[in-house]
């Protein structure tokens, strides 16, 4: 006899409500989460614009720094310590501008000391850069020191050439007087997987496209290119020759040469008027200056909180650059910086150092 077991349905049975009835259908969930979504999306929205209602108040025209004391003391006079570090470009050049700005409405400001620590850059920002600081000191007549760091190379040693006494710290490498024109070509990379450039140029505008990377190596292109990097050359040269004047050797070869020196050999070759550290320069700038004391003050970008409440991250309310997004994309887990693939695609003068 078999066991009790449960009891059996007669034909035709079933429980009265089907498996599933009651489980919420796919397209109720969906509209959830879109209606979630739009919550989320509006509150981030009431966030967004608090913010910027909120810092509005606190913005100054694109002029925010920070000041950090280097130096303190009773005195009512100051040095301005202003550094250019990493690699020069348009936002170093925009930034040094602000720099000099508030510099230039503080009354208290006897002299700037450039703090250079950089292989250099773009020879565009290098410039505009080594502009400012002579259009500063021909309009408020304050002597501008560069107290230069481990590196103040190529486009750093071309911002330095504007200043009116140079100092190097024992370990620091400089000069590097050159011009790089950055190129890559791949057109043997495309014959092998059978891809060609088409590139369609306007009738008579032979010049348009020469130089491509995806064309091969062209004689005339080469010829082409090398006059637009030896005339860059030529302006670096002679920014070298007007800052450093009756400075520089009569036979200038072992200067114009790319070659990187140390700051015994730079002292050598008149590139450099003296050795030493930050806080020297920061003495003879008070002598240059006329004043006795003078407490030392060095100008910062803005703090990340600062920037927030500036507004400039959010909007560009003051008239001033706002911060630029990342300009980048992941592809299958690999990131991709666009601008920097764009500066590949369309190579630029650089005065940079490219031996570190």
């Amino acid at each position: 006899m078999p066991p009790p077991g449960p009891p059996r349905m007669p034909p035709g049975w079933g429980p009265p409500f089907g498996p599933g009835m009651f489980q919420p259908k796919a397209r109720g969930g969906f509209l959830r989460l879109v209606l979630a979504l739009l919550v989320v999306v509006l509150l981030l929205d009431l966030v967004v614009v608090n913010l910027v209602v909120l810092a509005a108040p606190f913005a100054s025209e694109g002029r925010t720094v920070r000041k950090q004391t280097v130096v303190d003391n009773a005195g009512d006079q100051s040095i301005v310590a202003i550094p250019i570090t990493g690699i020069i470009d348009d936002d170093t050049a925009t930034q040094f501008d602000n720099f000099l700005s508030v510099a230039q409405d503080d009354k208290s400001v006897k002299a700037i000391v450039l703090e250079i620590d950089t292989p250099g850059g773009s020879a565009t920002a290098s410039d505009v850069i080594y502009h400012r600081i002579q259009r500063y000191k021909s309009e408020t007549k304050i002597p501008v020191i560069a107290a230069m760091g481990g590196m103040a190379t190529s486009g750093g040693y071309y911002v330095a050439c504007a200043t009116d006494y140079i100092y190097a710290q024992p370990s620091t490498w400089t000069a590097n007087i050159g011009v790089l024109l950055p190129q890559f070509n791949v057109s043997e990379l495309m014959t092998k997987y059978g891809v060609k450039e088409t590139t369609i140029v306007a009738s008579g505008a032979d010049y348009k496209n020469l130089g491509s990377m995806f064309q091969p190596d062209d004689p005339k292109a080469r010829a082409y290119l090398q006059g637009l990097v030896d005339a860059a050359f030529e302006q670096f040269k002679n920014v070298v020759r007007e800052g450093r004047k009756d400075k520089l050797p009569k036979d200038t070869s072992a200067i114009f040469n790319g070659r990187v020196y140390t700051a015994d050999e730079a002292m050598k070759l008149g590139l450099v008027d003296k050795i030493g550290y930050q806080e020297d320069a920061y003495g003879y700038a008070k002598t240059k200056a006329g004043v006795g004391e003078a407490k030392v003050v060095r100008y910062l970008p803005p703090s990340r909180l600062q920037q927030l409440l500036g507004a400039d991250s959010i909007l560009n309310l003051s008239g001033g650059k706002a911060q630029s997004p990342p300009s980048g994309v992941t592809i299958d887990g690999v990131s991709v910086d666009l601008r920097r693939l764009a500066e590949l695609i369309a190579p630029r003068p650089m005065y940079l150092w490219r031996g570190n």
